[in-house]
């Protein structure tokens, strides 16, 4: 009995001391009595043990992805199919979780669930779940994707420069210059009259805009819509300061890096 004790209680300390949330599920789908502090912290929610996971996330997934909870779980418990089959399945994989952040806003998380069967006598009695929050890799994975498609806009911009006739390019790149010059100094001279400076930098990006896509300069012609619908938005606010225009500085600046 003292080394059940023991080995019980060295058990739950592990558990207090894992990153991890870590828990076994019954055949019902419920939580054992004996899971990680962490999983508390990462789903939000208190007194797990003995509640169903298809409650706990009810209010927290999709409804696409509840509705395969319960299915995935049974299969996972039938020990006549394959664990690799089954487990690409896991419609837990990698999983948005929506959470009470209070004041009756949403919070939204990343979370990665990966099942493990445990086995007597050759039949599944429980699941092992570990649960990892995933918001560094997928905000990574995100900065990738954005890194890697601005490369590609700029090699497809330098692509098609090199096959514009040198003169029309002159001509083209000599205008950007000039508007992005009159787009600054409206910045800086006119925000006695914030409205007046919206319209004049909506009107100039809107011909940056218009330019770039008869030349098929998609990076430029974005960014060139970026900045309109920004100014755009601002126009609809009622009392504008100076410090407003400080977001329209960004797209602008951008604008000018690759017009350069």
């Amino acid at each position: 009995l003292q080394d059940n004790l023991v080995a019980k209680s060295e058990y739950i300390n592990i558990l207090d001391n894992v990153s991890d949330g870590l828990f076994l599920l019954d055949v019902k789908g419920n939580i054992g009595p004996y899971y990680s502090s962490a999983l508390e912290e990462i789903i939000g929610f208190e007194n797990l043990a003995g509640e169903s996971l298809e409650k706990i996330l009810f209010p927290l997934v999709m409804t696409d992805v509840l509705d395969s909870i319960k299915d995935f779980i049974t299969l996972m418990f039938n020990h006549n199919l394959d664990f690799s089959t089954v487990n690409r399945l896991n419609p837990l994989g990698s999983v948005e979780l929506f959470l009470d952040a209070g004041n009756g806003e949403i919070r939204s998380k990343f979370a990665r669930f990966q099942f493990k069967r445990i086995l007597d006598c050759g039949r599944v009695v429980r699941l092992m779940v570990i649960l990892k929050d995933i918001c560094k890799e997928v905000e990574l994975e995100k900065r990738m994707k954005e890194t890697q498609s601005e490369k590609e806009n700029e090699m497809a911009l330098f692509y098609r420069l090199i096959h514009l006739d040198p003169e029309l390019l002159q001509e083209y790149v000599d205008g950007l210059e000039e508007k992005l010059e009159r787009m600054n100094s409206v910045l800086q001279s006119g925000q006695n009259a914030p409205k007046e400076v919206l319209r004049q930098l909506m009107k100039l990006a809107h011909s940056i805009k218009g330019e770039s896509s008869f030349f098929e300069m998609q990076l430029i012609t974005d960014q060139a819509s970026t900045f309109e619908e920004d100014a755009a938005k601002l126009l609809k606010k009622e009392n504008l300061e100076n410090k407003d225009f400080i977001g329209l500085t960004l797209p602008l600046g951008d604008l000018h890096k690759n017009v350069q």
